[in-house]
Order: C-alpha cells, then sequence, then structure tokens
C-alpha cells in the first residue's frame, strides 16, 4: 500500500503546477511559476482510498503528509530531486523513485511536466473564473484546474488512474 501511495505522491508533486500571485493571471503566467515554493492542504481521492494531506514544496523539495486516515497518519514522502525518503514514526527508508513500483505513472508524470513547461501537449483555457491546463501523455490525461484570480491550485484530476485531488489553504510562500 505504501508504494502505491508512494506512487500516488508522485503524480501530484510532478503535476501539480502552481502559479503566481498576480491579480488575474493569464494562463501563460499561472503555469511560468511552476517551481514556487507553495504548502496546501488537499484531500486525495485514489481508488478506494480517501486521505487528507498536508503539502509543503519548497526549492528542489516537496513533502507530503497523511492527516487521515487514522491507518496512515503521520506517514510522509519527502520528495528532493532524486530520492523519495518515506518517514513513519521513526522508521524511514530512501529509494530513487524510478526503482518503486509504478514506474510508467512516474513517467507519464515527468512527460506531463515537462509537456507544461514546454508548451507540448497541453492545453490552456480560461473558464469563468479559473484556468484550465489539461494535457495527455502516455495514454493518460490530466486536467489541472487553477484559480484564474491568484494561481492556485484547486483541483487535479487523472481519471485513467482514478486520481482526484482537491486543494483548499493553498498559499505561496515568500
Amino acid at each position: 500500500m505504501i508504494r502505491k501511495l508512494a506512487c500516488v505522491f508522485a503524480a501530484v508533486v510532478l503535476l501539480l503546477l502552481p502559479g503566481c500571485n498576480q491579480s488575474n493571471v493569464s494562463p501563460e503566467e499561472a503555469t511560468s511559476k511552476l517551481n514556487s515554493p507553495y504548502n496546501t492542504k488537499a484531500v486525495l481521492q485514489y481508488q478506494d482510498i480517501k486521505a487528507n494531506l498536508d503539502m509543503i514544496k519548497s526549492e528542489g523539495r516537496c513533502e507530503i503528509t497523511f492527516e487521515s486516515p487514522a491507518s496512515l497518519k503521520d506517514l510522509t514522502f519527502d520528495y528532493t530531486g532524486d530520492l523519495v525518503t518515506v518517514k513513519y514514526g521513526k522508521l524511514s527508508f530512501s529509494v530513487e523513485p524510478d526503482s518503486m513500483p509504478g514506474q510508467a505513472m512516474s513517467s507519464l508524470l515527468i512527460s506531463s511536466l515537462n509537456s507544461a513547461l514546454n508548451d507540448r501537449g497541453v492545453t490552456l483555457k480560461q473558464e469563468n473564473s479559473a484556468i484550465k491546463v489539461a494535457g495527455k501523455t502516455n495514454g493518460s490525461e490530466f486536467e489541472l484546474v487553477l484559480d484564474r484570480k491568484n494561481g492556485n491550485a484547486l483541483s487535479l484530476n487523472v481519471p485513467e488512474d482514478d486520481l482526484s485531488l482537491q486543494f483548499f489553504n493553498f498559499s505561496f510562500i515568500s
């Protein structure tokens, strides 16, 4: 189960594309600051797992900690460019992201992020108060919804992998 969740979190880290904090940002502006530090809470739905998460992203690092369910509370995934460290209580171990099961998902996510950064295979669309970033790589489609006013992430969906996240209390770290 931890390995499955690690793959899911790889998806979150690589697909969560924070925007910038200007008023009424354009789609291009919203995706231009993909590595901006932020913190957020999220509700994760992955297949039959529903969980509340706390996420903190800083330069070169993203830490995701379970707040619930009780069976996963305080389980932490700490991503640094070339390692994923899984922590639970006093136990911890580190592995290379590609050595974990779900390497195909990691590959999909890296491709999605690269597509977003390079404007290949990704569409940006303004709808009412949202900016929708959509793409398809390695056979899986994703949609990231950003707040048009400030670029904050609102939701992420990867339907083929039965993965969805709803973000709240999203804020950029100065």
